[in-house]
């Protein structure tokens, strides 16, 4: 299986929100035979544990690289874009669809 980091807003706006469309991504390219990892989850994780955004940061750029692709959901963020500038930097594919990808990687 291809591993898929989904990489969008999570702070901007409703993190509700942003976390339900990372899920939805992430269960579409399950479905589609991908293994996505959802940085958005550690949403329960930051509530037990609080740490800060740098820390956060780190933790998901090394996750960035550990996959093989980047699926770039819309909208402002700034951690976000690092990640995306990170996975381009590795040579990996970046994504603004979920058709796209799996067209791509399928």
């Amino acid at each position: 299986m291809k591993k898929v980091y989904i990489s969008s807003p999570y702070s901007q706006g409703s993190t509700t929100y942003n976390v339900r469309l990372a899920i939805d991504a992430a269960d579409t390219l399950l479905l589609a035979g991908f293994a996505p990892f959802v940085p958005h989850l550690n949403f329960a994780w930051d509530i037990v544990y609080p740490h800060s955004y740098d820390i956060w940061l780190d933790w998901c750029v090394e996750w960035v690289a550990a996959c093989t692709c980047v699926l770039r959901i819309p909208g402002y963020s700034p951690g976000a874009d690092i990640e995306v500038a990170l996975a381009k930097s590795l040579g990996m594919a970046v994504y603004g669809t979920i058709n796209e990808l799996i067209e791509r990687e399928g």
